[in-house]
């Protein structure tokens, strides 16, 4: 056998090597990459995302799907879920027989869990039986732990930390009876600025424009609005806990924390606030404080929800601004995102009384949050009192209200609207 021939079989076999480690490799990356590209989970989490959903987690197993989101997107959280699952429904990757877990979180802390089988949701959009025979097979509880756990520690999908708002909020106040001069107003645009900084953790600045003034005259000079930090934490067992400080209003400076209990999936709660401010006034040139002002606030108070007609009442019981004890009771109802209230009280200088409401202003959708979003408020909301505005029976406002955040998040208020929203996604 000559010489030639000999090398020749050597370079054909080195060249069959090399060929399979090529096919090798090149087989390896393909399935690399078609793993990646049509993983269910990731693809699901990205089209989440897509949407405008913050801090998304999913995980599949068997023919259970679970998603942990958050909703800035829409102004209700009833028509974020419906949102949601028609996102999901509509990936092409569930189908009969699953069943969806989804964790609807507020600044990354879970709040509510919803369940819902795929066939009941197929069986809902093309209206099969109707919303009675889904309203059993739909769950909606604050008992989301056992979920959780199983994918809590998956990585995020567009976070929100450090995504800011910058919101135009209308205010507007009103006093009524002086013969001379019926009608007093206040109206003013409050632009505000507000940061996700971490878990439970946000920053939250105002600035007060005046636009019309009959009422005093400080309220005539342009001055900062609530300028303040707030830690949300959820414990377990259902418990509740914001501390807040900075500036609030009615001229206040300090701390406050509330803590609140939630039984019955939501129907009850006990509770307690707690506070120590000073007083401040803003001239325009310099900020004053008033050592002889300081005053600390202690209220108890319980809650009970009749589930049926999305129907609040609540009592509040202790020590009110400017050393003033007393009672006052609320009552609250629920019309979709419109709440219309009326409440009584008592301390031991005056009897008072009146109405509130909270409607929701345009649009319902917002746009995608990113690291700067303009936006209008959610809600406009307006107190009367039929002694006009006295200065007993009052509390200073921090924004970070549990009984206005848990109205939002109320397992059943949910599970009501998504009920009726459902309807205009698909």
């Amino acid at each position: 056998m000559s010489e030639v021939s000999i090398w020749g079989r050597k370079i054909l076999k080195y060249r069959i090597i090399v060929l399979c480690h090529v096919l090798f490799i090149v087989c390896g990356f393909h399935n690399l990459i078609f793993a990646q590209e049509f993983n269910p989970a990731d693809s699901i989490s990205k089209m989440l995302s897509d949407e405008g959903f913050e801090n998304v987690r999913t995980k599949i197993e068997g023919s259970d799907l679970m998603v942990a989101y958050e909703n800035r997107r829409y102004r209700s959280q009833a028509r974020g879920l419906a949102a949601a699952l028609k996102t999901i429904s509509h990936s092409g990757f569930i189908g009969k027989g699953f069943k969806f877990y989804l964790v609807l979180l507020h600044q990354e802390v879970p709040m509510v869990l919803v369940t819902l089988k795929f066939d009941d949701y197929q069986n809902l959009i093309n209206d099969v039986g109707g919303t009675n025979g889904l309203d059993e097979s739909i769950d909606v509880s604050l008992d989301y732990e056992s979920v959780w756990e199983k994918f809590s520690s998956g990585a995020k999908l567009n976070r929100s930390n450090f995504k800011s708002d910058f919101v135009v909020i209308p205010q507007f106040r009103a006093q009524f009876g002086k013969f001379s001069h019926p009608v007093e107003s206040n109206i003013n645009l409050i632009p505000e600025y507000n940061v996700s900084v971490s878990k439970g953790l946000s920053l939250k600045a105002q600035m007060i424009i005046p636009v019309f003034n009959e009422l005093d005259k400080e309220s005539n000079v342009l001055r900062p609005g609530i300028m303040s930090v707030n830690q949300f934490i959820r414990l377990k067992d259902d418990v509740f806990f914001t501390a807040t400080a900075g500036f609030f209003d009615k001229n206040r400076a300090g701390a406050n924390v509330e803590m609140k209990k939630y039984f019955a999936n939501g129907c009850f709660a006990i509770g307690a606030d707690l506070g120590y401010t000073t007083d401040y006034s803003y001239t325009g040139i310099n900020t004053e404080y008033l050592a002889d002002q300081n005053f600390l606030t202690a209220l108890l108070a319980c809650e009970y929800r009749y589930q049926p007609y999305d129907l609040t009442g609540r009592l509040q019981a202790g020590n009110f601004l400017f050393n003033e004890p007393g009672v006052r009771f609320d009552l609250l109802r629920q019309f979709g995102e419109v709440s219309i209230g009326f409440f009584a009280m008592a301390t031991e200088s005056d009897l008072n009384g009146g109405f509130n409401f909270s409607i929701p202003i345009p649009p319902r959708k917002y746009t995608k949050p990113k690291y700067l979003r303009i936006r209008p408020a959610e809600k406009f909301s307006w107190e009367y009192r039929a002694k006009g505005l006295p200065t007993s029976g009052t509390m200073y406002n921090t924004e970070y209200d549990l009984f206005n955040l848990m109205s939002e998040f109320n397992p059943d208020y949910i599970k009501r609207n998504f009920l009726f929203e459902i309807k205009k996604y698909n």
